[in-house]
């Protein structure tokens, strides 16, 4: 029964560590997917994060048998919280921190905004014309329907060139 139980903590605190620097999805009011970033605010928060990935890094480290790489998954470990003394190290032998920062994207929500294309795609397939398909998706996810084009040109061109 431990070992289950230390599993499920194992599986917990990786998908943490992971919304940590991928976000997590959620679901908006109007029922679409959007990325969802950790802070303080959030619950979890960005802090929950943190110590899931001190934990995470710490198990890989144990399951390592290079030591070279055990000492660099604790330095990385230590690069990840705000205070290395809390962590038994030195401030003076650390003292770099690494620090989780969206990449510059715009507005743009790649999860919410692939919703809103298939919706817009899903409409057209059931018959209706471009412009009344963006109007209901617009309706649908509470968006204006230029927004609502924009997404879905740019993901139909995407698509487009990726075949």
């Amino acid at each position: 029964m431990g070992d289950e139980h230390d599993d499920h903590v194992l599986t917990y605190y990786t998908e943490l560590a992971i919304a940590l620097v991928a976000g997590r999805h959620v679901r908006d009011k109007n029922g679409l997917r959007k990325t969802e970033r950790l802070s303080r605010d959030t619950k979890p928060s960005e802090e929950d994060a943190r110590r899931a990935l001190l934990c995470t890094l710490g198990e890989i480290r144990r399951q390592l048998a290079d030591k070279r790489l055990q000492q660099f998954l604790s330095i990385l470990a230590v690069a990840f919280v705000e205070d290395p003394r809390a962590l038994g190290g030195r401030a003076d032998y650390f003292p770099h921190k690494l620090i989780v920062k969206k990449r510059s994207t715009g507005h743009a929500d790649p999860i919410r905004d692939y919703d809103i294309a298939a919706l817009v795609q899903h409409l057209r397939n059931k018959g209706k014309t471009r412009t009344l398909a963006l109007n209901e998706a617009a309706d649908a996810c509470g968006r204006d329907w230029r927004t609502v084009e924009k997404i879905y040109d740019r993901k139909r061109r995407k698509h487009t060139r990726n075949r």
